[in-house]
């Protein structure tokens, strides 16, 4: 399942998704959903409506996030996975060397995150293992969270 608020991200990771099953010579059960942090954030039962998970990936929107909504919907979203599930979450890291460029040249702000601050956000999450990793290049760092 791909979830974003935007129907033209959405079509992009389907022609994607049908390139790669092209060059693969396979077929991936996809499924779309245009829906936003609201609507998640105010859906009682989502399991009930998205099923649960073993892996949850979210990469470009907990930069958006403040404190306060990026730790409700990391609640919601350990809500939906599976025991021994794990979640992938990305956020740009303060020292990103490409930082000045996007803020004063792209007008791209962040909210910005370092290990303190981004293992934090899982903080009240009951039986997670938490772990802080970057990419290659640094500029990005993940939050796994496993689910006991």
């Amino acid at each position: 399942m791909l979830l974003d608020q935007d129907a033209l991200a959405l079509e992009e990771a389907r022609a994607t998704v049908t390139a790669l099953e092209r060059h693969a010579g396979a077929h991936a059960e996809l499924e779309l959903r245009r829906e936003s942090v609201r609507t998640m954030l105010g859906s009682p039962d989502l399991a009930a409506r998205w099923g649960r998970f073993d892996l949850i990936y979210s990469m470009g929107m907990f930069d958006y996030l403040t404190r306060p909504v990026a730790i409700a919907v990391l609640r919601k979203l350990y809500e939906q996975l599976l025991p021994g599930g794990t979640m992938l979450i990305g956020n740009f890291h303060p020292d990103n060397p490409t930082r000045t460029y996007m803020e004063y040249w792209m007008d791209w702000v962040l909210c910005y995150r370092d290990e303190a601050e981004l293992a934090g956000l899982a903080a009240s999450l009951p039986g997670a293992l938490v772990d802080c990793t970057y990419e290659p290049a640094q500029c990005q760092l993940f939050l796994e969270v496993k689910r006991t």
